[in-house]
């Protein structure tokens, strides 16, 4: 019976997904010069409906990976599920992936001949400026959450094993682990 309704809620969150988007608060689009390794890297903050009403509240964070693509969907989710007094109220970044994405998400792999990246450099610029940005310019809860899926899941599950005291929670959905770790 519980199996039925985790179905039936996730089918709801899918559905209501694209009507939900406009009922969210602001965005806003960042870039930082990192230096791990040196190049720009964007993300978007999207803040939650009440932010600008209750200003003496802080929210947890939850960063989403590949954010350009991520984000919409995932805001919508939690907001339609906020709305129902089933989670709080988050601020979502929306890390970009770019061109880079295989290198920021895959850890380094010494076999031959499989994927490798730079993770532990892309934790770098999570612990060292990503972070501390967001935190030092909104109000934020000191929670914090990481989503990923698939090669950004494959991070999501190398920081929680390297780094768990990153953040508090590890969402990773169906990580592709086949030759990369």
């Amino acid at each position: 019976m519980k199996l039925e309704k985790l179905i039936t809620l996730s089918l709801l969150c899918v559905a209501v997904a694209t009507p939900l988007q406009g009922q969210s608060g602001e965005r806003f689009e960042h870039a930082i010069q990192s230096e791990y390794p040196s190049q720009e890297r964007t993300f978007t903050v999207q803040l939650p409906p009440s932010y600008a009403s209750q200003d003496k509240f802080d929210y947890p964070v939850l960063y989403v990976l590949d954010g350009e693509t991520n984000l919409k969907y995932s805001t919508a989710v939690a907001e339609f599920l906020a709305d129902n007094a089933l989670i709080p109220e988050f601020i979502f970044v929306g890390v970009h992936a770019g061109p880079t994405r295989a290198r920021d998400y895959l850890p380094t792999n010494p076999v031959a001949n499989h994927a490798s990246g730079e993770a532990d450099q892309f934790l770098s610029y999570f612990e060292h400026e990503l972070i501390p940005f967001v935190e030092e310019n909104y109000r934020a809860a000191p929670f914090r959450l990481i989503s990923g899926h698939s090669y950004s899941g494959v991070l999501v599950t190398y920081a929680l094993v390297e780094r768990p005291v990153l953040f508090d929670a590890y969402l990773t959905q169906s990580p592709y682990l086949d030759q990369t770790i």
